[in-house]
């Protein structure tokens, strides 16, 4: 800031610098917290996705865990190496490749379910509940708002 003649001390901190250090708090919290250390917060929720949507496209994957195309790809291939997912063709266009979950995927999810409410909970353990809300209520309104984009 000393070095911009018109930057307030209003302007500090931008909302991207609050938001990473959210992000890595909610991080720390999941790496302590989730009982497979091999498994990122994005592949839960991939795995999670899946099952919401039942079998689907790579690009409807993407598109719904909130994942650029790479991302997507670098994630399913390492649920599918661990054999949580299957990956087929589409048989009605034969350019799609289709994820489906698999045994051990579904049971990953049933023991990584009861520990997301608590990892979100530390997350926003200095807020009270009408602000869990509120800031709950300002992100969606902020991501949705963009998803156009």
């Amino acid at each position: 800031m000393a070095d911009d003649p018109n930057a307030t001390d209003d302007q500090w901190p931008p909302i991207g610098f609050l938001l990473r250090k959210f992000y890595q708090k909610n991080q720390a919290l999941w790496q302590t917290m989730c009982p497979d250390p091999q498994m990122t917060s994005v592949q839960s929720a991939a795995l999670t996705t899946i099952r919401r949507l039942g079998p689907c496209s790579l690009t409807e994957l993407g598109r719904a865990a909130a994942m650029d195309p790479a991302t997507t790809r670098g994630v399913v291939e390492r649920l599918r190496q661990r054999g949580m997912i299957a990956l087929f063709d589409d048989p009605a266009d034969k350019r799609k490749v289709i994820v489906r979950l698999e045994p051990p995927g579904h049971r990953y999810l049933a023991i990584i379910e009861p520990v997301m409410p608590r990892i979100s909970d530390a997350t926003l353990a200095p807020l009270n509940v009408a602000e869990r809300l509120a800031l709950e209520f300002l992100l969606l309104k902020v991501t949705e708002a963009n998803d156009g984009e």
